[in-house]
């Protein structure tokens, strides 16, 4: 049986976390026991699998629902705690585990052992709860920091990659919310905020499953990228719409509960030359900029006009390889506000399957 686009990420951010949590084991033993014995490093690498496993479990299944109905130093706070709870557990669990298979010893015997309470009081236990602190806190911080500030920004940011300008090819999709200006004023401003973020909550996982990179959001509007290779695999930056469009399905009988609104979504697909670069003094940013994210965003404007679902350039549509479950319509050529030449647009519609 094949994995899902989701379960492949969960899988390969895990496998990360693993590989990272065996190599830091094997470095704390490395420092604390150095390399008399091998047995503390087996024990390391150890206590690194059950972590990283641990931590995974965590990270993937169980911080990320209503991560974002707490505060920032609250999430830092309880997740830092977790995880020191977690990391001494483990390391005293293996701890004894080993040397009760070392020295043909019950659990009991080895608790009560002299050996291990000289370990626990005066030994290297202390030292690898602050090991802990220090591993727990720096982890949560730098994960809760990168997901405030975006999908690749800080490690952007640290290794200084667009420090100067780089010309990059980018796939681009605009996503806008039809007759938006028409819920801002039947929704109060308390509202129509709340039910953005729901909105933008909600389109978010599907377009990290097909490995779209959230670049911005404007107002309504999301803008989202894809590196050529990726966005064209399999059609990504198609699937990736009709993905968040079964998600906001699924979901429509909340919006209208809670809203008395049914969100309606709309987008543009384009594909060109950006230069990505690093701007700013007091606040910076990493950002794009060129024709090609000005077309993206004409094309929305386009979109509605047209009155479709999605409009795609023939820039785009030339690199990629339709899949059968969708249709191509030629929209016509069309010169955009600002624009000096003619682009072509197409509309992307999804089959509508009957029964036979």
């Amino acid at each position: 049986m094949s994995l899902t686009v989701n379960q492949k990420i969960k899988l390969r951010v895990s496998f990360q976390i693993i590989s990272v949590g065996v190599l830091l084991g094997i470095i704390y033993v490395s420092f604390s026991n150095g390399f008399s014995n091998m047995y503390p490093f087996v024990n390391g690498a150890v206590i690194g699998l059950l972590l990283g496993l641990l931590i995974s479990f965590l990270e993937l299944w169980v911080f990320t629902k209503g991560s974002r109905k707490m505060r920032f130093i609250s999430q830092l706070c309880l997740r830092t705690v977790i995880y020191i709870i977690l990391i001494i557990s483990v390391i005293l669990v293996v701890t004894i585990v080993s040397r009760s298979f070392r020295m043909d010893m019950s659990f009991t015997q080895v608790i009560h052992s002299d050996e291990f309470n000289t370990y626990i009081i005066d030994g290297n236990f202390s030292v690898a709860i602050l090991y802990a602190l220090l591993f727990a806190f720096s982890i949560n911080f730098t994960r809760m920091i990168s997901r405030k500030m975006g999908q690749g920004m800080l490690v952007s940011f640290i290794t200084g990659t667009f420090h100067q300008p780089v010309v990059q090819e980018r796939i681009i999709l605009f996503i806008g919310i039809k007759n938006v200006s028409h819920f801002s004023k039947t929704l109060s401003e308390y509202d129509f905020f709340n039910f953005l973020n729901d909105y933008l909550f909600d389109i978010t996982t599907p377009i990290v499953q097909h490995q779209g990179i959230i670049y911005e959001y404007v107002e309504d509007q999301v803008v989202v990228t894809w590196r050529p290779e990726k966005g064209t695999y399999q059609a990504n930056c198609i699937r990736a719409y009709y993905a968040l469009i079964d998600k906001l399905e699924s979901r429509k009988e909340f919006y209208f509960d809670k809203y008395n609104i049914i969100p309606q979504t709309i987008a543009s697909l384009h594909f060109g030359k950006l230069v990505r670069a690093e701007i700013g003094k007091i606040k910076t940013q990493i950002v794009f900029q060129g024709d090609a994210m000005n077309t993206a965003a004409r094309m929305l404007g386009k979109c509605k006009e047209l009155d479709q679902q999605l409009v795609i350039s023939d820039a785009l549509l030339n690199r990629l390889t339709i899949p059968v479950l969708f249709d191509v319509k030629p929209m016509g050529s069309f010169k955009l506000k600002g624009k000096a030449d003619e682009i072509s647009i197409y509309s992307i519609e999804d089959k509508k399957l009957t029964e036979i």
